[in-house]
């Protein structure tokens, strides 16, 4: 087992498995001894790959979600690793910005928008 970036920890063996579950329990003993708890709710797992050994991991009592994609920094990570999804945010995001432009912004004529006949 060796931890990747993102907080990611790759899983080779049973053993492995074994491993993170008790980190995950030493995490949750030292965060109840220093009264600093975890949102178990905002903890999530995401199996990436092909791997015959996805299992459930606890904290404390509770199961940790198992996720497909999860969205960190505004950066969106999918369990095949695939950045379709994050384009298609981002160009839904920029066709909302120029909606908005578009229906703010008004054309106004070289003069100003004043009748030339009456202007001073």
């Amino acid at each position: 087992m060796h931890v990747g970036q993102l907080g990611s920890v790759v899983i080779t063996d049973n053993m492995d498995v074994v491993k993170l579950q008790e980190d995950l329990s030493r995490m949750i003993r030292w965060s109840e001894k220093w009264q600093m708890l975890f949102n178990v709710r905002k903890c999530k797992v995401m199996h990436i790959g092909n791997c015959e050994l996805q299992r459930q991991y606890f904290m404390g009592n509770q199961k940790l979600e198992e996720v497909h994609q999860e969205k960190d920094l505004g950066v969106v990570i999918s369990n095949d690793l695939k950045v379709s999804q994050q384009c298609q945010q981002a160009y839904n995001k920029a066709s909302r910005i120029l909606g908005l432009i578009n229906r703010t912004s008004q054309v106004r004529p070289p003069n100003g928008g004043r009748n030339e006949a009456n202007s001073w």
